[in-house]
């Protein structure tokens, strides 16, 4: 009977003390209590192998249904080890999580998974994945960080789809989230806004405008905002809508690194120390949360993206071959000024702020561009594949808000 406890659940206090109670009463052992000691020893292993299931992966479908997203993947392929959490385990609140460090996200590989349906289904033609049919199964590949194959820590509950819109509500209930950026934080928006199931249509990058929506029955608002440069909109969406949280990039358009930091300087620097110290000064009168300022990294297009159908392996070898044929967009250089940006944000402000690393996840992925007969376009990604900047966003609020046991990470 002991044998069915395995000690790689327990705790060494709580194992520790079965056996004492087991063994220090042994001499009380007749013929008559025997039955009852071991009957009541299954029943203390098959509650101890129950609760400490909820925190070990499964491949269960769940039968519910949230706002026609996809339930719980099911293993495809050999080497796709860990590829879902169990319901049990997805209904936890994030103070029972050992949630993953930010650090620890962005080492790990990407995995196949199957769902019994695609994600959800883009209102933008244009920009859907090959191969979406509603309600019919649909593999795509996950990243799974390294920590979280060796069970160190978990991953965002919204990695796997499951539970994404209402777990996503309860962390941002009575907040704005404001995302602005180029053409990758406008797919980042619309990503969110399809996975939170009041989808945006994508209305074409040029005629983009601050996209409003209401979001979780209207208890929280998502703002995307279009601004290549950073110059224009940080401001205008801080004094309209004071955010709790902000997720900036920029870096697709290309600039020289003189003028790249120029502008930080001059126009995004000033206004976030600004927002960032009302934050401060409203959290010191009324008690609320800290504001979350997030700079999610640049990932550069990939050369020759039709000729890739899975993930590659290693970010160096990928760099090799963007550095030798990703020139005509200075697509070599985002390495470089992403480094820039960062020691910018380090040595010249006071700002409090994470970093959301896509570029050492999605640097990964030259098979997940756009790949039609009349059309190639090898930096912007298809939907729903390119969700990974949503389960990063996810997990980095669940950091922020979710109380969890790692709250000191963000």
């Amino acid at each position: 009977i002991l044998l069915q406890l395995n000690p790689n659940r327990m705790s060494n206090q709580t194992s520790s003390r079965f056996i004492t109670v087991l063994f220090h009463g042994s001499h009380l052992f007749t013929r008559s209590n025997v039955m009852v000691v071991l009957f009541s020893t299954i029943v203390f292993t098959s509650i101890c192998n129950s609760y400490y299931g909820l925190y070990q992966y499964g491949n269960t479908k769940n039968a519910s249904n949230y706002i026609g997203i996809s339930q719980s993947p099911t293993q495809s392929s050999q080497n796709a080890t860990h590829l879902s959490q169990s319901p049990a385990l997805l209904n936890q609140p994030s103070s029972h999580l050992n949630l993953c460090a930010i650090e620890e996200i962005t080492v790990g590989s990407w995995v196949t998974v199957t769902y019994d349906k695609p994600p959800y289904i883009p209102l933008a033609k244009q920009r859907r994945c090959p191969g979406l049919t509603q309600d019919e199964p649909y593999s795509m590949w996950r990243w799974e960080p390294e920590a979280a194959k060796l069970k160190r820590c978990e991953f965002s509950v919204g990695n796997t789809f499951h539970n994404f819109a209402s777990s996503y509500c309860d962390l941002m209930k009575n907040k704005t989230v404001a995302i602005i950026g180029d053409s990758i934080s406008v797919h980042h928006y619309l990503s969110l806004t399809h996975l939170l199931g009041v989808p945006k249509p994508l209305l074409g990058f040029r005629k983009f405008q601050n996209q409003i929506s209401h979001v979780c029955e209207n208890t929280s608002i998502l703002i995307g905002g279009k601004d290549y440069y950073l110059n224009d909109r940080v401001a205008e969406i801080i004094d309209s809508y004071s955010p709790d949280v902000l997720v900036l990039n920029r870096g697709s358009h290309y600039v020289p690194d003189s003028q790249l930091l120029k502008d930080f300087r001059t126009n995004i620097f000033p206004p976030l120390e600004d927002w960032q110290a009302k934050c401060n000064l409203n959290k010191s009168q009324k008690g609320g949360d800290d504001c979350l300022l997030i700079w999610r990294t640049t990932v550069p297009g990939h050369p020759d993206c039709m000729a890739y159908q899975e993930p590659m392996q290693s970010v160096e070898k990928m760099e090799e071959i963007i550095a030798l044929n990703g020139t005509k967009y200075h697509w070599h250089e985002f390495s470089h000024q992403s480094e820039l940006v960062l020691n910018a944000f380090q040595q010249q402000t006071n700002l409090t702020y994470e970093v959301m690393d896509t570029y050492s996840i999605n640097i990964l992925r030259p098979d997940l561009h756009l790949k039609m007969p009349n059309f190639i376009d090898c930096l912007h990604t298809c939907m729903p594949d390119d969700s990974t900047d949503s389960w990063l966003f996810h997990h980095m609020l669940q950091l922020k808000y979710g109380n969890h046991t790692n709250a000191a990470n963000i």
